[in-house]
């Protein structure tokens, strides 16, 4: 997109792992194209496709055999699109006719020639410039096949005898340091050298209008002084690169959301004073205030041009993205820009593929793989490093570590004399295009009606082909003729496009100077100059990248948009008029008008704007909402797949050349499916490479069909893997792998389809929520400045802990007011904290069970045994961690629970490992001992609550059901067997959409399959590395759990594959009455608040599914959509081994009975219960030392009697140590920030309706049922949701009432008391969240 002003020096090489346009084509077509791929697919599979294969074979008996036959293929318009896609074919055997209306091949790619250019005389040569395109960023992996396409031809032209025609680049001098800027009739110019601290008169002391604190001079934490104005877009257009870095469709989903935003809009309605982060001064106003319309006017007017910033946001950051590429991957220390320009012209290529193509023979496939390899497509050897040794290079082009030898078995063959084969027709124009189903033996092809232009009154001409690639840019289907159409009977979202596809206007002048003035004054006559700005209507002059050693020279202006506009109105002279004044005001110390070499058109100027062979507009450039709506129509092939399209509009490569290469590719590449050329298609991609057209699969029905994968990667399985920077395995010498199945997760992260991924909301709150957490920081900062001395050794465990730990942490988050060194708090956190679903009550018998089988031999401690009630078993599930990390300590406690006489659950005893010492309250040196006891237990009880009850019963189980929900053979109405609707319409759909829809994106936090440690960086490698989950090798758990992630696996592994493990038995009421928990003598706040929920989802599900299946079981079973999502959720959730199912799950689900009991519990669990484990981690228990979640083992050999405080306190981590892959915090700031960004946005923060319970339109939006029947079930449901906020209001007084009958003193109220985390305000949070 050469339109496109950057800053050089903050720009740094993009992400070398493949194309990020093609990548992104797909994810559009993946995301928005659904009509796109039922037309192909129903083009791919028509009744009558065979017997046309068969009409075609018959039509070209001259092909090898056992190939596809194919015959001659149309091609209309002589663009790079047409060009390419003719090329393409004739590497493949398959003929071609290519029809131009003009009298040259190229398209928008012109350059212009002066009447006096002479490439032999040096004050001649440089009489040149680029009409069209002029530019490549040089290493960009979006641009190397328009590099390769340059050498392929090079070597057809090298046999033939032809290498005066080849392709030679030389290096664009993009920008200088000499380059001048003049805005705002500043008293003269400035350079780009003492640009960056310059206001340029836009600054209200100047007479602008933009504030001075936008123009005031700050430092950053480097000492570097900038200007804050001059910060803005690297804010902007930053989170959306380092996105796209990370992940493609991660980048891509997060665009999405703004593709209804202009720049425009973008700029003054989305993003906020506070995004600019660092660079924001409060003298600016609010942090919510949006940028002020002056500050945005400045940047487009100093960046683009009047008007650009209309167009997508979209395409403005992509643009930014391709920039990334002008930078030198191969030496990202390497501070220059690199840009290519043809040498002697643009022109020079197209006319080279216009020699090639008119040979009888023309690119082979070893032509194409070399190249590949030359300009790093390929690595010289499979397996080995990218090189980018590309022999075409004048020596102002080649990089520091270029190499332009070839390699040995290149082809080395002498000239011969070409044979000729005309296939390029110029001077002919289409002007109609005609489907007739009556060609080919009854199955349809083209008719082409021409006319020769060179010819007076000739008269039409129709010819007929099986198919037809029409290039031509939208705004040339106006052919000019009164009694036809060019294009008849398309469809109408083809026609739409077509009418709607925005195209932007430029303006180009070249202009003769006697002396190149510019080069004297810029004392860089060998290093170029690059391009001077201003706000003129002129906008940039162009400086020649050639031609310094000749004594005059050609200046260019160019500018685009309105600016375009206004000088391409004026007559010829008058836009050179202005032109010069434009120049003069760039340069007053210099007499322009006496340098200028005079007006002769053609020979001393040369204006463009408005070319009639390109029907209006210099190049695509989308609109917001265009790339969602109309670019899949675009691409869509027309007449059963017979008239296909191509050019820059139908790529994501708007302005570029490799746009109309990607388009043409794709374009040939659907005329081999529709012949079954597949043989063919494998030797484009072997010449040409892969350009993953988006339908490269084959079948439109799996464009975003999502698999399951069992298993974790073996790097991460292994307990010797060392993790990236690390000199061993945390697991010592441990040579175990973990072997066991997982719950499924998806297998490619990137099928995942937008609806899917995190909103702008989403990303939104999460922002607030980090500046909260980044004003917590800085204002802890602050008080620890006068803050008084920690305590001392002398002091005790509690003391010292509270101020390691608490102190002055706690700024902009609520500070914890309890913790378990109370034992009536330890206590509650077992029914109102984050491990609600532990506690189970026990008889006489059953307590003499467990101190048996714990081997617990000082039994006696424990006092009666009548006295004992409940219990906390962790070894159930902990026991089976048997592989941790060296020196992390997990124990796996037995935790004994008495009824005090005031009806308080009270903690009796712990034992943490079998056979171990049992603690209590009473015994010697209970301060210590009985304190790291406890703190223990809850380090052992932050492992099960993270690992099993939350990320694994709740997020893996969640995001098992979303794939299945959201995967493309359930939604695709085409899907076997086939359905009425797509699911999307479908109500049990609806329902369950807010519950699920974020948990993959989530899921991919926890565990990402993408991560490969140790993977090399380019060039030894364009695979991309995704970001490491919370459970893969070096990260989180590795780093900060006492298990670690093998210990993690383990746990996973013992609860999910436990022989009596069923998902329906986690359901409330079935879990209290097997805990024996339904009624207890003590406040158990979450089996009451919950069973209130539960049975109120039970019924709005049961009345849903009677709603919804009036016919009963019956209805159900005949579902069809239905049972597709469980055809595909069952085999998951049931799979142990491939073959074997387990019983997880409901084999089928075929009854109202079935249906309701899985739905009420899929609402259940992934919103009320999801919401206890996942806040209660937070309100109550994250902190340290209350729950850490990483200890050490107490010290070995010494009784716990003699257990002192500094013992106590080195069992936590050190707060000195940093881990630099979790933004550089220690261990106690991990464990803060989590509670800050774990618990999401609430309602309030989101919609701003600042309501204690969530209103009923939010409800209803949340479901978006169309059916007045299901909306009345919602408004019914919303009202149970009412009483139960009504009964946790009553049971909170009276528990709170409780409490301080029980404490006159008390001065605040613990939150295990107040248990508000499943009120339904904080439950519509997880459903929104």
């Amino acid at each position: 997109m050469s339109y496109l002003s950057f800053d050089a020096s903050a720009a740094r090489p993009a992400a070398p792992a493949g194309s990020l346009r093609s990548a992104y084509s797909n994810w559009l077509i993946a995301n928005n194209g659904g009509r796109y791929r039922a037309t192909v697919k129903a083009q791919l599979t028509r009744a009558n496709l065979r017997r046309q294969q068969a009409a075609l074979t018959a039509a070209s008996p001259g092909d090898a055999a056992g190939e596809a036959k194919i015959g001659t293929i149309g091609i209309v318009g002589g663009g790079f699109a047409g060009l390419f896609s003719g090329l393409i074919l004739q590497s493949l055997g398959i003929d071609c006719e290519l029809f131009e209306s003009s009298d040259r091949v190229g398209g928008r790619i012109s350059t212009w020639y002066s009447s006096d250019y002479s490439p032999h005389d040096k004050d001649k040569a440089g009489l040149y410039g680029e009409m069209g395109g002029m530019r490549l960023p040089q290493f960009s992996a979006d641009m190397l096949p328009v590099q390769q396409l340059g050498l392929a031809v090079n070597a057809v032209l090298e046999r033939n005898g032809m290498r005066d025609l080849q392709v030679y680049w030389r290096k664009f001098y993009y920008n200088s340091p000499a380059q001048r800027m003049r805005y705002n009739d500043m008293p003269t110019f400035t350079t780009a050298a003492d640009a960056g601290l310059a206001s340029f008169n836009f600054d209200q002391a100047r007479g602008g209008n933009v504030p001075e604190v936008w123009f005031t001079e700050k430092t950053d934490a480097n000492g570097q002084a900038y200007l804050p104005i001059n910060q803005i877009l690297g804010q902007v257009n930053q989170p959306f690169i380092d996105a796209i870095n990370r992940s493609f469709a991660e980048g891509f989903a997060m665009l999405m959301e703004y593709d209804q935003y202009s720049m425009w809009d973008y700029l003054t309605t989305v993003f906020t004073l506070g995004d600019l982060q660092q660079y924001y001064d409060p003298a600016m106003g609010a942090k919510s205030d949006l940028l002020p319309w002056p500050v945005v006017s400045f940047l487009e007017t100093t960046n683009v041009g009047t008007g650009m910033y209309s167009v997508s946001f979209v395409e403005m950051v992509i643009a930014v993205y391709d920039w990334g590429g002008s930078k030198n991957p191969y030496q990202p220390s390497d501070p220059n820009i690199y840009m290519l320009t043809v040498d002697k012209g643009m022109q020079c290529f197209p006319d080279a593929c216009h020699a090639v193509l008119d040979l009888e023979d023309g690119v082979l496939p070893e032509d194409g793989k070399l190249a590949q390899i030359q300009v790093g497509m390929l690595p010289a050897e499979p397996g080995g490093p990218y090189s980018y040794t590309a022999p075409n290079l004048t020596p102002d082009a080649r990089p520091p570590f270029h190499t332009a030898a070839a390699r040995a078995d290149a082809p080395q063959t002498a000239p011969r004399a070409p044979k000729r084969k005309q296939r390029v027709f110029l001077k002919h124009k289409v002007v109609g295009l005609q489907y007739d189903p009556t060609l080919y033996p009854g199955q349809g092809g083209m008719k082409v009606q021409l006319r020769d232009l060179a010819t007076e009154d000739a008269p039409l001409v129709e010819k007929q082909y099986p198919y037809v690639i029409s290039t031509l840019p939208n705004g040339a289907y106006l052919n000019g003729e009164f009694k036809t159409d060019l294009l008849e009977r398309i469809s109408f979202d083809k026609a739409q496009a077509i009418r709607e596809c925005e195209y932007m206007p430029a303006f180009k002048a070249f202009l003769t100077f006697k002396t190149q003035f510019w080069a004297k004054l810029g004392e860089r006559q060998d290093q170029g100059l690059g391009a001077a700005s201003t706000d003129r209507p002129n906008r940039q002059i162009i400086y020649p990248s050639y031609g310094y050693d000749a004594t005059g020279g050609v200046l260019q202006v160019y500018c685009w948009a309105q600016d375009a506009q206004k000088l391409g109105a004026l007559d010829d002279r008058a836009r050179v008029a202005e032109c010069l004044k434009g120049i003069a005001y760039l340069y007053p110390d210099v007499d322009v008008e006496a340098e200028f070499s005079g007006y002769h058109d053609g020979k001393t100027t040369k204006t463009w704007f408005w070319d009639e062979h390109a029907g209006g507009g210099a190049f695509a450039l989308f609109n917001p909402g265009q790339f969602k709506n109309i670019y899949p129509a675009l691409l869509t092939p027309e007449f059963d797949g017979c008239l296909n399209f191509a050019g820059e509009c139908c790529s994501v490569h708007h302005g570029w050349i490799v746009g109309a290469l990607d388009s043409a590719y794709n374009a040939v590449y659907h005329v081999l499916q529709q012949a079954g050329a597949h043989d063919k298609i494998r030797r484009m991609e072997e010449t040409w490479g892969g350009y993953a057209p988006p339908d490269i699969s084959g079948d439109a029905a799996t464009a975003s069909r999502m698999e399951y994968a069992f298993r974790y990667n073996e790097v991460d399985r292994k307990a010797s893997s060392v993790a990236p920077g690390a000199a061993a395995s945390i697991y010592g010498d441990s040579d175990y792998e973990f072997t066991g199945q997982v719950p499924a997760f998806i297998a490619d992260f990137d099928k995942a389809p937008q609806s899917m991924k995190r909103t702008a909301k989403d990303k939104q709150v999460l922002q607030m929520l980090n500046n909260q957490w980044g004003d917590n920081v800085a204002l802890r900062a602050r008080a620890e400045e006068g803050a008084p001395a920690k305590p001392g050794p002398a002091a005790s465990a509690v003391e010292r802990l509270e101020a390691i730990y608490y102190g002055n942490n706690f700024q902009t988050i609520p500070a914890p007011r309890f913790w378990l060194k109370d034992d009536d708090e330890f206590a509650r956190q077992q029914v109102a904290g984050f491990m609600p679903n532990l506690l189970t009550a026990v008889s006489p018998q059953d307590v003499r069970d467990l101190i048996e089988s714990a081997d617990i031999r000082d039994a006696g401690a424990l006092g009666p045994i009548e006295n004992i009630d409940y219990v906390a078993d962790y070894r159930k599930f902990l026991r089976a961690c048997t592989v941790t990390p060296e020196r992390y300590y997990l124990p796996k406690p037995i935790v004994f629970f008495t009824v005090s006489g005031e009806g308080e659950l009270m903690p009796a005893a712990i034992q943490l490992e079998h056979s171990g010492e049992l603690f209590t309250p009473g015994m010697p040196n209970a301060e210590n001992a009985w304190l790291l006891a406890k703190m223990l237990t809850n380090c052992a009880g932050q492992t099960l609550h993270d690992v099993g009850f939350h990320q694994l019963l709740t997020h893996q189980i969640c995001a098992m059901v979303s794939v299945a929900l959201f995967s493309e053979e359930v939604f695709n109405p085409a899907g076997s067997p086939p359905s009425a609707f797509a699911f999307q319409e479908h109500p049990v759909f609806k329902l369950l959409r807010p519950h699920v829809s974020k948990a993959l994106e989530f899921q991919q936090t926890i565990y990402n399959r993408d991560y490969h440690p140790g993977l090399p960086d380019f060039p030894a490698t364009r695979q991309t590395n995704g970001a490491p989950g919370v459970y893969n090798l070096g990260f989180v758990y590795d780093l900060i759990f006492s298990c670690g992630r093998i210990g993690n696996y383990q746990l996973q592994d013992r609860i999910y594959n436990d022989t009596d493990f069923r998902f329906l038995e986690l359901a409330l009421p079935a879990d209290a009455t097997k805990r024996g928990v339904r009624d207890t003598p003590f406040s158990y706040p979450y089996v009451h608040d919950a069973a209130l929920w539960y049975d109120a989802i039970a019924g709005f599900t049961g009345r849903f599914v009677d709603a919804c299946y009036p016919g009963g079981d019956r209805a159900v079973a005949d579902d069809v959509q239905l049972q597709r999502f469980f055809a595909k959720l069952i085999p998951a959730f049931n799979h142990v081994d491939g073959v074997t199912q387990a019983r997880r799950f409901p084999a089928e689900v075929v009854t109202t009975g079935a249906l309701k009991e899985v739905l009420a519990m899929f609402v259940w669990q992934f919103s009320v219960q999801h919401t206890v484990v996942n806040d209660g981690a937070y309100n109550q228990a994250a902190f340290v030392p209350n729950a850490s979640t990483l200890m050490y083992a107490p010290p070995a050999g010494k009784p716990s009697s003699q257990w002192s405080a500094d013992d106590v306190i080195n069992c936590l981590p050190s707060n000195a140590v940093q881990y630099p892959s979790l933004g550089g915090m220690n261990f106690m700031d991990v464990q803060i920030n989590a509670s800050v960004t774990g618990q999401g946005p609430y309602p309030e923060t989101v919609w701003g309706r600042m309501t204690l319970e969530p209103s009923i339109d939010v409800l209803q939006d949340s479901y978006a049922f169309g059916d007045t029947g299901l909306r009345a079930i919602v408004d019914n449901f919303y009202q149970e949701t009412r009483n139960i906020g009504d009964a946790i209001a009553l049971r909170q007084a009276k528990d709170v009432a409780r409490y301080v009958a029980l404490r006159p003193g008390a001065t605040a109220i613990p939150q295990t008391v107040v248990f508000d985390l499943i009120t339904p305000a904080n439950v519509m949070n997880t459903i929104q969240t």
